[in-house]
This record gives structure tokens, C-alpha cells and sequence, in this order.
């Protein structure tokens, strides 16, 4: 009991003690401590040292070779001809026209006989005032020989 006594007696200076402590702690004229960033970072160790290789002998690039540029050519026309021929069709009755005979002239280009192929076909009718030799008059057949040389 004489135990219990002297401790209750003491804690008024135990408090007192304990509260001092407790106010220094809280002093507003104690510096703030300033953040500090401490990097932590793995030792350094040492790098295995480079050994030499053997470079390789350098060799010359090949220089190219240029490409042959091919250029379109005319092709050879199958004949000695630059001129077609005409046939006239002096027969030909006209149903619509009473009887009337139509005569009419047909343009073959150079060389058809001796080409074995298809041409396209122009139709070429003259006016109720002219003949069939109208197109040979103004030059049509000129020019369609022109354009059959061309290649058009």
C-alpha cells in the first residue's frame, strides 16, 4: 500500500515532467525540417572489357547494269501499196425509189485482199444534188489514206 501511495503522490511531477517534454517538442521557434530526395540506386559493378573482332575485309559494291529501254517501232505494213482501191456498184435497184438504179462506190483499203482481216466500215451516201464520186472529188479518200498510214 505504501507503494501505491508514493506512486499516486509522484504523478503530479510525473505530468509536470511529461507536459514539458511535451511542450519543448512543440516550440514554434524550432526549425521546419526541409524535405530531402535521396536517390537509392544499385552499386556499380564492373563491365566485362570488350574483346576485339575481326573486322571483315570490306568488298566493292557491284555497279549496276542499266536496263535496255525498248522504244515502240512502226510496224511493217503487209504490202508495197499506200493507195486503196475503189469498186463501183453501178447495179443496185432501189425498191423505195421506184426502180430507180443507186449507184454507189466502195472504198477498200491498201492492201485488203492480201491481209486476210476485218476493217472497219464507213458509209459514205452523197446528197440528192450530187454523184457518188462526191467523196474522191473533196478529198475524203486522201485523208481516210493518211489515217490508214498513221496507224489511226
Amino acid at each position: 500500500m505504501k507503494n501505491y501511495i508514493n506512486c499516486v503522490a509522484n504523478k503530479p511531477i510525473f505530468l509536470l515532467i511529461f507536459m514539458t517534454f511535451l511542450l519543448v517538442g512543440c516550440d514554434p521557434m524550432a526549425p521546419i525540417p526541409t524535405p530531402i530526395a535521396v536517390v537509392v540506386s544499385p552499386l556499380p559493378t564492373l563491365s566485362p572489357t570488350p574483346r576485339a573482332t575481326n573486322t571483315p575485309t570490306p568488298t566493292l559494291t557491284p555497279i549496276p547494269t542499266p536496263t535496255q529501254v525498248l522504244l515502240p517501232t512502226n510496224t511493217p505494213f503487209p504490202c508495197n501499196s499506200d493507195v486503196g482501191q475503189i469498186q463501183q456498184v453501178n447495179t443496185f435497184p432501189s425498191e423505195a425509189g421506184r426502180g430507180e438504179n443507186l449507184r454507189y462506190d466502195v472504198y477498200l483499203p491498201p492492201c485488203y485482199y492480201e491481209m486476210n482481216k476485218r476493217f472497219p466500215l464507213l458509209i459514205l451516201f452523197h446528197g440528192m444534188s450530187y454523184r457518188e464520186e462526191q467523196w474522191v472529188d473533196i478529198g475524203t479518200i486522201t485523208t481516210l489514206e493518211q489515217g490508214i498510214r498513221m496507224g489511226v
